[in-house]
C-alpha cells in the first residue's frame, strides 16, 4: 500500500466532495434495496412455489436459506479480501449483475432442482454485496457521520425486504388476471415475481460501475490505495483455504501435522454429523450444504489461527466471544425461522390472500425492523455505559420479548390481532443486532475489528437462514401444521439464554485482559 498523490487526490476530493457523496449513499442504499428484495423474495411466494413444484416446507426452507448460504459463505471470505484489495465499484457491479440475472432465472424454473440452482447463484453475488458498500461508505464519509450513514444503508435492506413482500404478494393473486390481457398465461405468478425482482438489479448495475471510487482511508486523514498485484491470487487461496480436501491439501503442503490432523478431525466430525441427521430426516443436500458452509468456516479460523495468534487469542481462545457467537447464532435461528414462517402461516391458517399479507405485513414489519434497530442500538448502549455486560443483558431481555410477541402471533385469530404481534415481535426480533456486533467488537483490538465481524456475521448468518426456518419447516410436516412448529422453535430458546449468560459471566474479565493477552500472542 502507498499513500496517494497528484491525480490520485484529486479523484478522492471528486468522490467525497459536496452532494456527490449523497448521490453515491443513494445509488448503494438502491442496492440495499435490491439485495434484500431478491434474498426475500422466496417467503410471500412460499405457497405458489410449494404448489407448483409440488414440495415440502422443509424444501421451501432449503431454498430460501441452504441453497443460498452454502456459496454465500464459501465466497464471503474471497470477496472481502477483493474488496480490500481491488476496484470495489467494478467488484459490486459485476456481483449485482450476477444476482440480478440468477433471480431472474428463478423465473424459468420449473423443478426444484433448477430453482435450487438459480438461489445458489444469487449467493454467489450478494457475497460481494456487505464488504464492498461497507468499505466504500466509510470512505465516501467523514468518521463523526459513519454509523448514522451505516444505519441509512441498513435501513435499505428493511425497505427491500418489505417491497419484495408487497410487491411479491400483489403479483401472487393479481397476475391470473394481468396474464390475460398481455398473453403471458404460461408463467405462472411467481415465476413473475422473480423475473421483476431481478431485472432492476441490472440497470442498477451501471449507475454503480459509474460510481466514482472513494480512495481508501480518506475519511481518517491517511488516504492510501491498494497495491494492484496479487489480489486474485490471495482471493483464490482464501477459497482454497475453505474448500472441503482443498483444505486440508494446503496444510499438507505447508508441513504442519497438528493443523492437518485438527482439520481432518473437523471434518471427520461433521460428516458423522451429517450421515446422523441424514439418516433421521432423509434430506441429503440440506444436511451436506450445511456442514459444507460450517467447514468452510471452521477452517477459515484454522487458518486465522496460524498467520493471526492475536486474532485468535482475541476470538477462538475467548471464552466470552465463543459463547456469544453461540449464543447469538440460537437467537438467529429462532428469528430467521419466523421471519420466513411468518408470511405463509397468516396465508394458511388466517384464510387472508397473499396480496392482502404482502401489502400489510411487508411495510408495516419493515418499519418494526427499522425501530428495533434504531431503538434497540440506543437502548444497549446506555446499558453498556453501566455495565460492560450491558449488550448481553439486553439481547436475553429481547430474547424474552419476542419470545412472548410469537405467542402472541400462534394465539391470534385475526390478521388485525397477528399483524400487531407480528411488528412487535419484529420489532424485539432486530433490537438485538446492534448489541451483538458492538459486544463482538469489545472483546478484540482494532486491527482485526474486520475479521471479526465476519467471522461473527457468517457464523449467525448460517443459522439464521440455513437452520431456523429449515427446522420449523420439518417440524411442521411432522405436524402437520406451522403454528405448533413455529411455537416448537421457543424450545431452543433457553440454550441461548445460557450461552448468553456464560458469555457475561466471563465478559468482564475477557475485556480486561486483552490487551495482555494480545501481547502474549504476539510475544
Amino acid at each position: 500500500m502507498h499513500s496517494i498523490t497528484g491525480s490520485e487526490s484529486l479523484a478522492a476530493k471528486a468522490a467525497t466532495a459536496g452532494p456527490y457523496k449523497y448521490y453515491a449513499l443513494l445509488v448503494l442504499v438502491l442496492v440495499g434495496i435490491v439485495n434484500a428484495a431478491d434474498r426475500g423474495i422466496l417467503p410471500i411466494l412460499a405457497e405458489r412455489v410449494k404448489h407448483d413444484l409440488n414440495i415440502s416446507d422443509s424444501q421451501l426452507a432449503f431454498l430460501h436459506g441452504t441453497a443460498f448460504m452454502t456459496l454465500y459463505t464459501l465466497l464471503g471470505i474471497p470477496a472481502a479480501r477483493l474488496a480490500d484489495s481491488m476496484s470495489r465499484t467494478k467488484l459490486l457491479a459485476g456481483g449485482l449483475a450476477v444476482w440480478s440475472c440468477f433471480t431472474a432465472v428463478g423465473a424459468f424454473a420449473f423443478r426444484l432442482e433448477t430453482l435450487a440452482t438459480a438461489r445458489l447463484g444469487v449467493g454467489v453475488g450478494e457475497a460481494t454485496a456487505n464488504p464492498t458498500t461497507h468499505s466504500m461508505l466509510c470512505d465516501y464519509f467523514p468518521v463523526r457521520l459513519r454509523s448514522r450513514v451505516i444505519a441509512t444503508y441498513l435501513c435499505g435492506l428493511f425497505i427491500g425486504a418489505g417491497l419484495a413482500a408487497a410487491v411479491g404478494g400483489r403479483l401472487v393473486t393479481g397476475w391470473p388476471e394481468q396474464c390475460v390481457h398481455l398473453g403471458l398465461c404460461s408463467m405462472r405468478s411467481w415465476q413473475v415475481a422473480f423475473l421483476i425482482m431481478g431485472l432492476p438489479g441490472l440497470l442498477l448495475a451501471a449507475l454503480v460501475l459509474n460510481l466514482r471510487e472513494p480512495v481508501r482511508g480518506a475519511s481518517e486523514g491517511v488516504p492510501v490505495v491498494p497495491q494492484p498485484i496479487g489480489h486474485w491470487r490471495a482471493a483464490w487461496l482464501d477459497l482454497l483455504n475453505v474448500l472441503p480436501l482443498a483444505a486440508t491439501v494446503l496444510l499438507m503442503r505447508e508441513g504442519d501435522p497438528g493443523a492437518v490432523r485438527r482439520n481432518l478431525i473437523g471434518a471427520a466430525v461433521l460428516i458423522l454429523i451429517a450421515a446422523a441427521l441424514v439418516f433421521v430426516t432423509g434430506d441429503v443436500v440440506q444436511w451436506v450444504a450445511l456442514c459444507i458452509g460450517i467447514y468452510a468456516i471452521m477452517s477459515w479460523c484454522q487458518r486465522l489461527a496460524r498467520v493471526d495468534p492475536v486474532l485468535a487469542e482475541l476470538t477462538l481462545r475467548t471464552p466470552a466471544f465463543v459463547y456469544s457467537v453461540l449464543g447469538y447464532s440460537v437467537l438467529g435461528a429462532m428469528i430467521g425461522a419466523v421471519h420466513f414462517w411468518m408470511f405463509p402461516y397468516a396465508i394458511r391458517n388466517l384464510g387472508v390472500d397473499a396480496s392482502r399479507v404482502g401489502l400489510i405485513l411487508g411495510p408495516l414489519t419493515a418499519a418494526g425492523a427499522i425501530a428495533g434497530v434504531l431503538g434497540g442500538s440506543v437502548i444497549a448502549d446506555i446499558l453498556r455505559t453501566r455495565d460492560p455486560r450491558g449488550y448481553l443483558t439486553w439481547s436475553i431481555v429481547v430474547m424474552i420479548l419476542f419470545s412472548v410477541a410469537l405467542v402472541a402471533m400462534m394465539m391470534s385469530t385475526t390478521m388485525t390481532a397477528y399483524t400487531i404481534s407480528a411488528v412487535i415481535f419484529t420489532v424485539f426480533s432486530y433490537g438485538w443486532s446492534a448489541a451483538a456486533s458492538s459486544q463482538a467488537q469489545d472483546l478484540v483490538l482494532p486491527r482485526v475489528r474486520a475479521t471479526t465481524s465476519a467471522i461473527f456475521a457468517l457464523s449467525i448468518t448460517l443459522a439464521t437462514l440455513a437452520l431456523g426456518p429449515y427446522a420449523v419447516g420439518r417440524l411442521a410436516e411432522a405436524t402437520g401444521s406451522l403454528g405448533p412448529a413455529l411455537l416448537g422453535i421457543l424450545a431452543i430458546g433457553p440454550i441461548g439464554g445460557i450461552l448468553l449468560l456464560l458469555a457475561a459471566r466471563n465478559v468482564k474479565a475477557d475485556q480486561a485482559s486483552k490487551w495482555e493477552r494480545a501481547e502474549g500472542a504476539t510475544a
